[in-house]
């Protein structure tokens, strides 16, 4: 029993302290559904709601906040169900242990006292001799100790037990003094060896009246186990309905579930992850057309692309209904400075939504196109344009695209084209150049692409981009939109070389040059040779565009396992969304030094992701 306690009691005292961490600094209570204050402390939702007279502050540093600035702290509701899991537990283990105590114990019918010295010794050795698993089995097979736990000196009665045991005192005695009457010798190995048979006949004539009032108490424990169940499952339901409501999207910060926001989904770095595992630290929680409308995140398959920097973005900017901020979805209309939450637009009357391309007007520019409707006009136009009208050129006949576009089909017949981060008005040319000539254009990249027009800016600098990149390893034109446009003019192919992109906006230069020559020269692959390991954090869709890059360029990539002193360790350079600028830079030193320690148990070289950029970019292997 003294070691029982001695567990017992540190278990105790730091689950003393654990309450005191999880404890609201405003109720004093423990924590309901927790809330992160921009400080980092924490207080119960509701305490972090209400108003003060100094306003919204901080019970503990006094710092003042703004209510749209709180966010759920799942994971300390989860710690603290934990809590309240591990205090009932606890708490029905002592209650088992006094009731262990309390519990009245067989006598000899010489009733030793401590006085009796020599004697009490005697019949706890020969009590403990004669002790039968199977007879105690029978008798306390609901109890928490065994039948002779605690003989010698004077026992401890349970009050409540006397009366109820006062006639059934000398049924255990028969058992005990079975032991030192009966033939089997004390010092013998038959001393348990008696016949079980007998001990049950035995125990169950002699018993009844202490066995009723046992089991009446064991029954009452069991009753007590039950609640504790019932107690817990309440808790725990109680705790998943608390986190539920307490997540709310990180676009809309709203719980709500409805047609015009989707599901709420939860996302771990852009990959989705289920409900029971949302309660992690860094879950994003978001409705799912939160995502499909801001206009830089997007879906591949289940995983949130661009996630982490559209939220980032949308931090910084109000709704224009509601104030808060997170407002992600703005007027198609450029000019147009209103934005929105998605449910926050819905509800305004006049908002007109394209479902094809996600975008939307707001009522005061409703009266503009959407891009499925100019697409549908466009169509339309086409099918009603009479044959001799062979001048208006925004929108020709298919009929008379020939007498448009003069070059024979044998020089353009394998062309593919493909655009890349090409702005509203270079789109509309591309999609003018592929009506006039029905040259293929496509909006994905893929190895038959043979041109990819890239939007430049007032340098000719283009944005590095995935389709740009793999054009300069595949030994392809990265042309600006000025080709297109010469070509329209001239109704035929006019070269390429003249409107080839020189740089890109990170300084890069003739990677799109070197590329085609070393294609023409069949010069080995850029990465030829080489292999790669990731190391760290990357997110899961740019890690793949990375990994195709790399494929591309003739590396390969390795498991830890097989690293040897050639190989090159990749890090992630990319900023974590969400903090400040010296938390960056630690995040980013943390994993330079985590790859850099690698490297040198290998012996081999870390680098940043950005050298593989930086590399393909130019198509040089940088030093």
């Amino acid at each position: 029993m003294e070691s029982v306690r001695r567990f017992l009691n540190p278990l105790v005292l730091n689950l003393q302290k654990m309450e005191l961490e999880l404890t609201c600094p405003v109720c004093l209570k423990l924590l309901s559904a927790p809330t992160m204050l921009p400080c980092y402390h924490t207080s119960c939702s509701n305490c972090a709601a209400t108003r003060t007279s100094n306003g919204y502050s901080c019970a503990i540093c006094k710092s003042a906040y703004h209510c749209q600035d709180l966010r759920p702290a799942c994971h300390l509701e989860a710690i603290v169900g934990i809590h309240r899991s591990l205090s009932s537990t606890l708490s029905t283990m002592v209650q088992e242990q006094d009731a262990q105590v309390h519990i009245p114990v067989a006598k000899t019918a010489s009733h030793g006292t401590p006085e009796s010295g020599n004697r009490s010794g005697v019949e706890k050795s020969d009590q403990m001799k004669s002790y039968n698993p199977v007879a105690s089995k029978l008798v306390y097979n609901q109890s928490t100790g065994p039948a002779f736990g605690n003989m010698d000196g004077v026992q401890t009665r349970d009050p409540a037990f006397d009366n109820k045991a006062a006639d059934a005192a000398v049924a255990p005695t028969v058992l005990v003094q079975k032991g030192h009457s009966g033939s089997q010798s004390s010092d013998g190995p038959g001393d348990l060896d008696c016949d079980s048979n007998d001990l049950e006949g035995e125990l169950i004539t002699s018993r009844s009246p202490l066995q009723t009032a046992l089991k009446r108490e064991a029954n009452v424990m069991d009753d007590h186990a039950r609640e504790l169940k019932k107690q817990k499952s309440n808790d725990q339901v109680q705790r998943q309905t608390t986190m539920a409501s307490a997540w709310k999207c990180e676009f809309c910060h709203s719980s709500q579930v409805t047609e015009c926001t989707g599901p709420l989904s939860h996302y771990l770095h852009g990959e989705p992850l289920q409900a029971d595992q949302a309660w992690k630290s860094n879950v994003q929680h978001v409705h799912e057309k939160c995502i499909e409308w801001a206009p830089q995140a997007f879906f591949t398959g289940d995983i949130a692309n661009n996630l982490e920097p559209e939220l980032a973005r949308a931090s910084k900017i109000k709704c224009s209904v509601c104030g808060l901020k997170g407002a992600a979805l703005g007027c198609l209309v450029k000019s147009c400075r209103k934005s929105f939450h998605v449910p926050c637009a819905h509800r305004i009357k006049g908002c007109r939504w394209d479902e094809e391309n996600f975008v939307m007007l707001c009522p005061t520019h409703s009266s503009k196109k959407l891009p499925c409707e100019r697409s549908k006009s466009k169509k339309k136009a086409q099918l009603q344009q009479p044959s001799s009208d062979i001048d208006d050129l925004n929108s020709p006949s298919p009929m008379q695209s020939d007498e448009l576009w003069t070059a024979p089909p044998v020089m353009t017949s394998e062309w593919v084209i493909c655009g890349s981060a090409l702005s509203g008005r270079d789109r509309e040319i591309l999609d003018q150049f592929e009506h006039r000539t029905g040259i293929t254009v496509t909006n994905s990249w893929s190895s038959n692409v043979t041109h990819v027009i890239a939007n430049t800016d007032e340098r000719g600098a283009c944005a590095r981009t995935l389709k740009v990149l793999m054009a300069i390893l595949a030994g392809k034109w990265v042309l600006n939109v000025n080709w297109l446009k010469d070509c329209i003019e001239a109704r035929e192919p006019v070269p390429e070389q003249p409107y080839e992109v020189r740089c890109d906006v990170h300084g890069s230069f003739d990677g799109p040059r070197t590329g085609r020559l070393r294609a023409m020269q069949q010069a080995p692959s850029l990465f030829a040779g080489l292999t790669f390991y990731f190391s760290g954090h990357f997110m899961p869709a740019y890690k793949i565009n990375l990994e195709n890059l790399i494929a591309a360029a003739g590396g390969s990539i390795l498991e830890k396992s097989e690293l040897s002193s050639t190989s090159l360790i990749l890090y992630s350079v990319e900023p974590p969304q969400g903090n400040n600028l010296d938390t960056l830079n630690e995040i980013i030193k943390k994993r330079e030094a985590e790859a850099e320690e690698l490297a040198a148990t290998v012996g081999c070289k870390a680098i940043p992701h950005t050298w593989l950029l930086d590399s393909i970019a130019s198509c040089t292997i940088l030093s």
